[in-house]
C-alpha cells in the first residue's frame, strides 16, 4: 500500500535484482504476503518493462520475495495514460491538441509516446518521455513545471538513447518566466538524461594541418561514444579561429600523401601534401629561391593575412613582399612522388566531411627540455536529446529560448544538446539556470552541449553545492559559465570546456556590463574549479570581485566579494584567449563570516584588519594548484594578496605574470611563487619571456621555479610593475626573495 502505484514492491533482505512481470502472476500469488517496505521505481509506470529473474521460478518468488500490486483506492493512486490513448478515447483536455494550453493534471501521469504541438504546456502532474519511441517531438511556446510537478526525459540508469526533442516556439509570455523557455518553479522537478557519453571532449593526439580531413584523438572515438554525423568543435591553438565539423567516418587513419618533407623555416603547414607552407626567414626573399633550398620548384607564392594560412595576396614566384618576413610558398612535389595514401592500420581517427581551414597542435611539444600537452581541444557537439527552437532572427534579434529552475525543486539535466538560446539584456534569460535554490545538491547540469547562445551558457544563482560537469559550451555570448550574485557556495564547476570560436563574436555588451567578458566568469568565489579548458575568449577565466562589490541582485549589501575566499582551484588550462587567461583580478580572501546562504553576517570580517588590528588574511591562503596558461596576452591579476601560485606552467603568454600588488601572507608563510614553470619557445611566435611581479611594502617570495626560453623584453623577472604610480601599482620598497630560482635555461 505505500508504493501508491502499480509498480513492484520488495521486503527487507530481498535478493531480486531486477522487477517482474506483473501480469505474468496469479493473484493467489501477489496475496502471499502483505509486508511492503519499498518500491522499485525502475518499473515503467505501464507496468510493460517489469521482468523477473529467468532462473526464479513463480514459487519460489512467491515464498520467499514479497511482491504486491499496490491496488489501492483510486484516490490514493497515480492514475497512468499513454497519449496516444489519451487522444484516442478524447480523454485529453481540448487544450492538448495542436495550438491549445495543455495541462497535464495533478495525480496523473501521462507518458508521451506520440509528438506533440502545442500552444504552452503546464504540467502539474507527471510527463514521462517513452524512451522506447525514436524522433518524438513536444513542440511549445514554453513548457513549465508546476507544484510538484514532474517532467522525465529518461533516468540515470535507462537514459533517453534515442532522438528526442523539445522545440520552444514563438508563443504566449508567463508573468514568472517570461517567454519561449523550458522552466520549473514551486517543487517541480525536471529529469532529462540523454545517451550518456564517456567523453565529451578530447585532446588531438597528433597535430594537423590545414587541408586536412583527418584527426588522431587522444581517446578512441568509439570507446567514447562518438558516432558518424555527430557534429564536433576543434579549438584554435594559433590564436585564430576554432571550427566546427562533422564526423563522416570513424575508420582507420590514412597515411599522409607523399609530398614535400623537411622543408625550412616553417611555421605552418598549409596543405596535407606539406608543399604549402608559412615560410619564415622570408625578408627580401623569393619563394623561387625557398623551394630551391630543398631541391624543389615554385608552384606559386601568397602573402598570409596573419601569420596564418589566410591568403591576402597572390604574388609570382620570383616575386619578395616589402616589409614581410614570412610568405606563403607551395613548392612542387619530388617528381618521384605518387599521389596516394596508404592506410597506417590500427588506430581509429575521426574522418571530417570538411577539410581543416588553419593548423591545430596535437600531442605533446617540448619547450625548453620539457615536453608539455599543449593539444587542440576536441568537442561533441551532438547529443540524443535536443532543446532547440525558433531561430530564424535569432543572429539578429539575439533572443532564444532559455531554460530555468526556481523554488524549491530541481533540474537534473544531462548529456542534452540546448542550442539557440539565452535572450540578450534580459536578466535571468540564460540557457541553463539554477535561479535562487539556495542548497540543491540535486542540481545537475552534466555532459550537456551549449551552442551559440545569446547571453551566457549556464548560469549558478543564488545555488549552492549543485555539480556544473563535462559540458561543452561553444560560442556563449558575453559568458560560457557564470556565478551571478556572489553569494554562491560550494558549487563543482569540473571538466568543462568553454569554446568561443573567435574572442569579438563572444565579447558582447549584456545587461548593462560593458567589458565583461569571459569563459567562466565568477562572483561568487567560494566554489571549485577543477580541470576546465577555455579557449578563444576574450578572458578565460576572471574573477571580478571588484566590479559588483557589494553584490548582484538578491544579494547586494549582503556580500564582499573582493574578500570572499576561492574554492579549490586547480588543474585549469587556458590558452588563446585575447586578453587573460587566467585573471584573478583584485582579490584579497579573508576570513569572512557567512551563513548558509552565503551571506555576510558580520560585515567587519570583510575587513583587511581585525578588531584587535591583526591581519584578516585568509589562513591557510587559497592556491591556485596546476594552472597552465599558454597563448594568452596576460596571466594574473592587478593587486591580490594570500593566494599562492603552487605548479603554475606559463607556455609562451605575452605577461607570464601580471601582478601590481599584493603583501605578506597572514600565516607567514613566504613563498607566493612555487614549484612553477616559467617558459617561452623562441620558434613560436607568440609570447615573450616577462614576469611582471608586484610592488608594495611585503616580500614576494619565489621558491624551485624555473625561467627558460626566450626572447625577454624588459627582463625575465621585473619586480614592482607600476610601482609609484598611484592606484596602478603599490610603493616600490619591495623585497623580493629567491630561493631555488633557475634562469639558467
Amino acid at each position: 500500500r505505500r508504493c501508491g502505484t502499480p509498480e513492484l514492491c520488495f521486503s527487507a533482505g530481498s535478493s531480486l535484482r531486477s522487477p517482474m512481470r506483473f501480469r505474468s502472476l496469479p493473484l493467489e500469488a501477489l496475496l502471499l504476503s502483505a509486508l511492503v517496505v519499498g518500491c522499485r521505481s525502475s518499473c515503467s509506470a505501464t507496468w510493460g518493462n517489469c521482468t523477473a529473474p529467468r532462473d526464479l521460478s513463480l514459487m519460489q518468488f512467491s515464498r520467499h520475495h514479497v511482491a504486491v500490486a499496490a491496488l489501492t483506492a483510486a484516490s490514493s493512486r497515480t492514475s497512468v495514460h499513454r497519449l496516444s490513448e489519451l487522444r484516442q478515447s478524447g480523454r485529453a483536455s481540448a487544450g492538448c491538441a495542436a495550438g491549445g494550453a495543455c495541462v497535464v493534471p495533478a495525480g496523473e501521469t501521462w507518458v508521451l509516446d506520440e509528438s506533440m504541438d502545442v500552444d504552452t504546456l503546464r504540467i502539474e502532474g507527471t510527463l514521462e518521455w517513452d524512451t522506447s519511441k525514436d524522433d518524438l517531438e513536444l513542440r511549445a511556446g514554453f513548457v513549465m513545471v508546476v507544484g510538484d510537478g514532474h517532467l522525465i526525459i529518461g533516468t540515470q540508469e535507462q537514459p533517453m538513447e534515442k532522438r528526442a526533442t523539445i522545440y520552444i516556439k514563438e508563443g504566449q509570455t508567463n508573468e514568472d518566466l517570461g517567454t519561449r523557455f523550458l522552466g520549473g518553479v514551486g517543487n517541480g522537478k525536471i529529469d532529462i538524461h540523454g545517451r550518456k557519453l564517456q567523453r565529451t571532449w578530447t585532446l588531438l593526439s597528433k597535430t594537423a594541418v590545414a587541408g586536412e580531413t583527418q584527426l588522431y584523438l587522444k581517446d578512441d572515438p568509439e570507446s567514447m561514444g562518438w558516432r558518424v554525423g555527430d557534429r564536433i568543435g576543434l579549438a584554435t591553438t594559433s590564436r585564430g579561429e576554432s571550427t566546427v565539423h562533422t564526423i563522416a567516418a570513424i575508420a582507420e587513419a590514412e597515411g599522409a600523401p607523399p609530398g614535400c618533407d623537411d622543408l625550412p623555416d616553417v611555421i605552418k603547414t598549409c596543405s596535407a601534401n606539406r608543399c604549402r607552407v608559412l615560410a619564415g626567414s622570408m625578408t627580401d626573399q623569393t619563394c623561387d629561391h625557398y623551394c630551391g633550398l630543398s631541391g624543389l620548384t615554385c608552384a606559386a607564392a601568397f602573402e598570409e593575412v596573419s601569420d596564418d594560412c589566410e591568403i591576402q595576396a597572390v604574388l609570382a614566384c620570383d616575386e619578395t613582399w616589402p616589409g614581410t618576413s614570412d610568405l606563403i610558398c607551395q613548392c612542387n612535389p619530388p617528381a618521384d612522388s605518387q599521389e596516394q595514401t596508404v592506410s597506417t592500420g590500427g588506430q581509429k581517427v575521426l574522418h571530417l566531411a570538411e577539410p581543416l581551414r588553419d593548423e591545430h597542435w596535437g600531442g605533446f611539444r617540448n619547450v625548453a627540455g620539457r615536453n608539455l600537452e599543449m593539444a587542440a581541444e576536441v568537442v561533441n557537439l551532438d547529443r540524443s536529446v535536443l532543446i532547440t527552437g525558433d531561430h530564424d532572427d535569432f543572429y539578429i534579434s539575439n533572443k532564444g529560448l532559455h531554460t530555468i529552475m526556481t523554488g524549491t525543486g530541481y533540474i537534473d539535466m544531462r548529456y542534452t544538446r540546448v542550442e539557440y538560446c539565452g535572450q540578450r539584456d534580459v536578466m535571468g534569460r540564460y540557457c541553463l539556470h539554477f535561479h535562487l535554490l539556495k542548497k540543491c545538491p540535486q542540481c545537475v547540469f552534466e555532459g550537456n552541449s551549449v551552442v551559440d547562445s545569446a547571453q551566457v551558457g549556464i548560469t549558478i544563482h543564488g545555488t549552492h553545492n549543485s555539480l556544473v560537469s563535462n559540458n561543452v559550451v561553444w560560442n556563449a555570448r558575453a559568458v560560457g559559465i557564470y556565478t551571478e550574485d556572489g553569494n554562491e557556495m560550494n558549487n563543482v564547476i569540473k571538466q568543462n570546456v568553454v569554446i568561443c570560436a573567435w574572442w569579438q563574436t563572444c565579447s558582447v555588451n549584456w545587461l548593462q556590463n560593458v567589458g565583461l567578458h569571459a569563459g567562466i566568469f565568477l562572483i561568487g568565489m567560494t566554489n571549485d574549479l577543477i580541470e576546465n579548458r577555455v579557449a578563444g575568449h576574450e578572458n578565460c577565466i576572471w574573477t571580478p570581485g571588484g566590479a559588483r562589490g557589494m553584490g548582484h541582485g538578491a544579494a547586494v549589501g549582503k556580500v564582499c566579494p573582493m574578500y570572499i575566499p576561492f574554492g579549490e582551484i586547480r588543474g585549469n588550462v587556458n590558452h588563446d584567449c585575447q586578453r587573460f587567461g587566467l585573471y584573478l583580478d583584485n582579490q584579497f580572501p579573508r576570513n569572512v563570516k557567512r551563513d548558509e546562504n552565503g551571506y555576510v553576517t558580520d560585515m567587519a570580517s570583510c575587513q583587511k584588519y581585525t578588531a584587535d588590528g591583526r591581519d584578516n588574511g585568509l589562513q591557510p591562503p587559497n592556491v591556485i594548484e596546476d594552472e597552465f596558461d599558454w597563448h594568452n596576452m596576460f596571466v594574473g591579476q592587478y593587486n591580490m594578496g594570500d593566494v599562492q601560485f603552487l605548479k603554475y606552467i606559463s607556455v609562451n603568454n605575452h605577461h607570464s605574470m601580471y601582478w601590481k600588488s599584493s603583501k605578506n601572507f597572514a600565516d607567514g608563510r613566504m613563498w607566493h611563487i612555487k614549484d612553477s614553470l616559467i617558459l617561452n619557445d623562441p620558434s613560436d611566435r607568440i609570447g615573450s619571456l616577462q614576469f611582471l611581479g608586484p610592488g608594495g611594502p611585503h616580500v614576494f617570495g619565489i621558491k624551485d621555479t624555473v625561467f627558460a626560453g626566450g626572447p625577454t623584453v624588459n627582463g625575465v623577472l621585473a619586480a614592482g610593475q607600476h610601482c609609484g604610480q598611484g592606484v596602478a601599482g603599490g610603493p616600490c620598497v619591495s623585497q623580493y626573495l629567491l630561493d631555488g630560482v633557475d634562469f639558467s635555461g
